[in-house]
């Protein structure tokens, strides 16, 4: 199956250079080492998925669906689960997004943006 970034109704696939998921486990207060042994207590809550996404050079009017789309505090994002290798839709949120590169095409009178990024991260 085919990678795969949608934000709620938006598609934005064809503009990922990378797209780099992971899964991270939620722990409990008090999971730690034992400061005397070096033994690892944990309980585990559960585990959330996160995307660290890289976009190809993306045009001004792309920047501004793409900054809306991750504006609401959660959205909907469907990608390929590596864990099922299966699309899946998940709520998620986006703390920061970093623009990339802000450059000017004077040919076609239009600004565009290298290599701007963004982490999604499980509700």
């Amino acid at each position: 199956m085919k990678p795969m970034l949608k934000i709620d109704d938006t598609d934005f696939t064809e503009y990922v250079e990378e797209m780099q998921p992971s899964n991270n486990d939620l722990d409990a207060d008090g999971s730690g080492r034992d400061i005397y042994t070096g033994l690892m207590y944990r309980t585990k809550i559960t585990d959330k998925d996160k995307l660290e996404v890289t976009m190809l050079r993306i045009w001004e009017d792309t920047m501004k669906s793409l900054r809306a789309a991750l504006k609401p505090a959660y959205v909907d994002v469907t990608f390929l689960d590596p864990a099922t290798n299966t699309q899946s839709t998940k709520e998620m949120y986006c703390s920061s997004i970093t623009d990339g590169i802000q450059m000017y095409d004077k040919s076609r009178g239009k600004t565009y943006y290298e290599g701007a990024t963004f982490s999604l991260t499980e509700r």
